[in-house]
């Protein structure tokens, strides 16, 4: 796996196919380090390597995509639901995933079998976590995947008030805003997905933030 990582040419991936395949790395680094007591260190330092060079290029381009953003609509009003929250955004349902995951582990008894011997013995009743990971993938994709087009056209539907009356008591945010959200939640799931790249992300969220404010 370490030599396919080596070899490939990342640049033409989108951002969801690589996340798919940091978390497939990430998989197949847990499940031997858990039962052969194998550390990967080399694949996770191709990894890295690959991640690294491709989030620079994507950073650029963001950048680039937000100062379009910044000169053609900047402030557009985007109406938006009176209970809408940032987990209404695809790029941030990973959040209540990641939650969900962390509550089911806590306590888990393998944990002091695995430090006294470096790994655990495979269980009966394994469930393979390589032939899960696209169901999980999509049904991930899939939950909190309201777009803000199905927001903008759920307000257009409910007509009952007057225009002025639907400014007034619907909150509003700005295109852009938005758009700076979704890229916020990307980064954020690549950095959970690989934190050693944290010493690229975080400065990239700032530089992202700081564009925006300042503009």
């Amino acid at each position: 796996m370490n030599s396919l990582l080596c070899c490939q040419d990342f640049s033409a991936l989108k951002f969801d196919q690589l996340l798919d395949i940091v978390d497939m790395t990430n998989r197949f680094r847990l499940f031997g380090r858990n039962f052969f007591g194998h550390s990967s260190n080399e694949l996770i330092l191709s990894l890295e390597k690959q991640t690294v060079s491709y989030f620079k290029r994507y950073h650029s381009e963001r950048m680039e995509e937000l100062r379009m953003f910044l000169e053609n609509e900047c402030f557009t009003i985007c109406p938006v639901s009176q209970q809408f929250t940032i987990f209404d955004l695809q790029d941030f349902s990973f959040l209540e995933e990641s939650r969900k995951q962390k509550t089911d582990l806590v306590g888990s008894p393998k944990d002091a079998v695995a430090e006294q011997s470096g790994f655990v013995p495979i269980p009966a009743n394994f469930v393979n976590p390589f032939a899960t990971a696209e169901l999980k993938s999509r049904r991930q994709s899939q939950r909190n995947s309201r777009s803000v087009d199905e927001v903008e056209e759920a307000n257009m539907e409910n007509g009952s008030l007057d225009k002025q009356e639907e400014i007034e008591a619907t909150p509003n945010l700005c295109n852009t805003a938005l758009t700076l959200l979704r890229f916020f939640g990307r980064y954020i799931r690549m950095t959970s997905l690989l934190p050693s790249i944290a010493d690229y992300s975080v400065p990239a969220l700032t530089q992202l933030f700081e564009y925006f404010f300042y503009s």
